[in-house]
Formats: structure tokens, sequence, C-alpha cells
């Protein structure tokens, strides 16, 4: 059972990492050509399809099979084991937590602006803008750095 808890939270962390990592190199890189109102039209036209059914499930798959891992690891595993998915599951949770708490708050509100409004005051995608992209680099790191450290319990 440790092994297949341990390969969905290597796969589902990693996919994740791969999502974060391909806005923070190229999606939002892309964004900066945008003028505002086609910047926050594309963005709430992300945000309202990336919430599907795939989606979440890697999104909640992930801190769940990381705690699962790590629970099944404190019966099996060595200290080093233990402590490796211990930082890992740190991560995993991090991550999610900084999608629920920073992300989807700021995700809502911009679904909030009417492209009007945006036409008028630039100040709407200077708000999200900076802060999106920020906490998005710091889930990329965790996201990444949890499957990193997975990988190593296994090795371990």
């Amino acid at each position: 059972m440790l092994d297949l808890f341990l390969v969905i939270a290597v796969v589902s962390n990693g996919l994740l990492a791969g999502v974060f990592f391909s806005f923070q190199i190229g999606v939002t890189r892309g964004f900066k050509h945008l003028d505002d109102k086609t910047y926050v039209g594309v963005f709430q036209a992300i945000n309202s399809s990336i919430e599907n059914i795939p989606f979440l499930a890697v999104f909640f798959l992930a801190p769940v099979s990381a705690l699962a891992t790590t629970g099944a690891l404190t019966l099996v595993g060595t200290e080093i084991d233990i402590l490796v998915s211990l930082a890992a599951t740190a991560c995993s949770v991090f991550t999610f937590a900084v999608t629920v708490l920073v992300h989807v708050p700021l995700n809502r509100n911009l679904a909030k602006a009417a492209v009007q409004e945006v036409r008028r005051d630039s100040r709407v995608r200077a708000r999200f803008e900076w802060r999106w992209n920020l906490w998005n680099l710091y889930r990329t790191c965790a996201a990444t750095g949890a499957m990193i450290l997975f990988l190593a319990a296994d090795a371990g």
C-alpha cells in the first residue's frame, strides 16, 4: 500500500508543479504583453475553466496522498524516510493552503471585476497580478519540492 500512496503522491504533486510552473514561466510572461482589459478577460476565462473535475481531483489528491504516504511510512519506514516524507507533506499542504487561502480569493475578486471597470481602472490588474504571480512562485516551488522529496523518500 505504501508504494501506491507514494506513486500517487509523486504524480499528483508533480502534476500540480507542472501546472503552476507552466504559468510561472510561460503564461504570466505572455500576459505582460496584454492590455489590462484583455488580461482580466483572459484570466477570468482561465479561472472559470480550470475548476474542472480532473484538476480538482489532482488538487485534492496531492495533499491527501502526501498525508497517507507519511502515515504509512511511520509504520514501516526508516527515520530518515519519515522525516523526508514529513517535509514533502509540509510542501504539499503548503501548496494546497496557498491555493485556497491566496489564489482562490484573488481569483474570486477578479471574477467580480467588470470589463468596463477595467477600462476605467487599471488598478484592478495591479492589485491582482503581483500577488498572484508571487504566490504562484511560492506554490510552484513547494509543489516541486514535495515531488522531489517524495522521490527522495522512495530512494531512501
